[in-house]
């Protein structure tokens, strides 16, 4: 069966913006633009500590934590710097994607590397050691589906191998909420309801998602319930 990895170089904005930081403990967000109306959209773990949450817009950030310090990192910065992990990540494999809505997550295939690695627990560790050496801290996660590799990678830290496609699933089900990037008024909907992990989310009727929280958690929910692209498909990227 093929497979394949996600790489999710987290929270690629942030990290950026926290190399230029001289206290990197402190409170920290990177923001849409540098104005009060813009939305923030990466928050360090000080900064959630004391309330800050992407989807807030920077002046109530600013209220919330008058420490704050943020800004916002240029498209060009983001695409100059995926690229250079973009090179990385082609020694390891013949075929990388690097999908541009989101920075920072990569999908690479997995399949055959029985020539040159041991494992696939090998393979990755390789990877994020290098990914290390460079200057970034990144998840991964190697398995059969695309989705669920990328909701794994996106929670867990270090690297997730999944031996079977059904232990693959069971760790996508206890996926917390928390981890996926979901907008943030749709995000306190969910919590309201007690929806807190991605299992919980792909139990939701499929006529309602769409209704109550929107296209793009809709879009979503298929994925989570395999309705998005296997390893397979994804091969020709």
């Amino acid at each position: 069966m093929d497979r394949l990895a996600c790489v999710d170089v987290a929270a690629l904005p942030l990290q950026l913006f926290l190399r230029r930081q001289e206290k990197a403990a402190e409170p920290a967000a990177v923001v849409a633009e540098d104005k009060p109306q813009a939305p923030v959209l990466w928050v360090n773990p000080a900064a959630w500590r004391e309330g800050v949450r992407p989807g807030q817009l920077y002046a109530r950030a600013l209220d919330i934590a008058p420490g704050l310090s943020a800004g916002a990192i240029p498209d060009a910065e983001l695409r100059e710097t995926a690229g250079e992990i973009f090179k990385i990540l082609e020694r390891y494999s013949p075929v990388v994607e690097m999908p541009d809505e989101e920075p920072g997550v990569f999908w690479m295939d997995a399949s055959g590397l029985g020539r040159l690695f041991t494992s696939a627990g090998r393979w990755a560790r390789a990877i994020r050691g290098d990914l290390r050496g460079a200057g970034f801290s990144a998840s991964l996660a190697v398995g059969y589906r695309r989705f669920a590799v990328y909701a794994v990678a996106k929670a867990r830290r270090g690297v997730s191998v999944f031996a079977d496609p059904e232990a693959e699933t069971r760790a996508m089900r206890e996926v917390p909420l928390s981890r996926m990037p979901i907008d943030f008024a749709a995000r306190e909907r969910l919590t309201k309801l007690n929806i807190l992990t991605l299992g919980s989310f792909m139990d939701l009727p499929v006529q309602g998602v769409r209704r109550r929280f929107g296209l793009d958690l809709a879009v979503m929910h298929q994925r989570a319930n395999g309705f998005g692209r296997t390893a397979a498909r994804a091969r020709g990227l």
